[in-house]
C-alpha cells in the first residue's frame, strides 16, 4: 500500500475523532514519511506497522468515547469520574468517622491508657531493680558479715544490675519496635496517598 493509501486508511478508522485531531494525525504522517524520504505513490514499508493497529492506538490516546456522539474525549470523563469518586471516598470517610466515633474514642482512650500503664509498671520494676541494689550494697558495707556472706551478696548485686540491664534493654526493645511500626505505617499511608496523585 503506498503513502496516500496508508494515511486514508488510518484516517478511515478515526472517523469519529473530531475533525482537528484528524488533521493533525494527517499532518504527522505526512512530516514522518517525508523524513524517511517516502513519496505520495511510493509504498510504505511493513516497519511502519498496520493502519488500523495505528489507528486504534491513536484511539485508545485519545479514550474517544465511542458511547456518545459527542466530541468530547474520554479521558475528560474519567477525569470527573475521579473527582467524583474522590468526593465520595472524603464523604465515606467522614460518615464512617461519625459513626464510628463512639466506639473509636473508647477504644482509643483504652490503648492509650494501657501504654501508659506499661510504662509506669517499667519503671517501677527498673526502680524497684535500682532500690534492691542499693539495699544489698548498703547492708555489705554496714552490717558486719563474714568474707563468703559479703560474696553471695556481691553475686546477688550482680544479678540485680543484670536483671536492671535485662528490663531496661527488653523496655527500650519495646518502644523501638512500636516506634518502627508507627512511622512505617505512616510512611506507607503517605505513599499510597502521593501514588494517588
Amino acid at each position: 500500500m503506498n503513502r496516500e493509501q496508508f494515511i486514508s486508511t488510518i484516517l478511515k478508522y478515526l472517523k469519529r475523532v473530531p475533525y482537528e485531531e484528524r488533521i493533525e494525525v494527517e499532518r504527522y504522517y505526512n512530516e514522518i514519511f517525508d523524513e524517511a524520504g517516502i513519496g505520495v505513490n511510493d509504498l510504505v514499508p511493513e516497519s511502519f506497522g498496520n493502519p488500523r493497529e495505528i489507528a486504534l492506538d491513536i484511539l485508545t490516546g485519545l479514550e474517544i468515547n465511542k458511547d456518545s456522539s459527542s466530541e468530547y474525549s474520554r479521558g475528560e470523563t474519567i477525569e470527573n469520574e475521579n473527582k467524583t469518586k474522590n468526593y465520595n471516598n472524603k464523604l465515606l470517610i467522614i460518615i464512617l468517622a461519625i459513626f464510628a466515633a463512639p466506639i473509636g474514642i473508647p477504644v482509643a482512650l483504652m490503648l492509650g491508657f494501657t501504654f501508659l500503664t506499661l510504662i509506669i509498671s517499667f519503671g517501677a520494676v527498673l526502680f524497684g531493680l535500682a532500690m534492691a541494689t542499693v539495699g544489698v550494697i548498703s547492708s555489705l558495707i554496714i552490717s558486719p558479715m563474714p568474707f563468703l556472706e559479703r560474696l553471695v551478696g556481691i553475686g546477688g548485686i550482680f544479678i540485680l544490675i543484670g536483671m536492671i540491664i535485662l528490663v531496661a534493654e527488653f523496655f527500650k526493645g519495646i518502644i523501638k519496635r512500636l516506634s518502627d511500626f508507627v512511622s512505617r505505617k505512616i510512611r506507607e499511608r503517605r505513599f499510597s496517598n502521593e501514588k494517588k496523585y
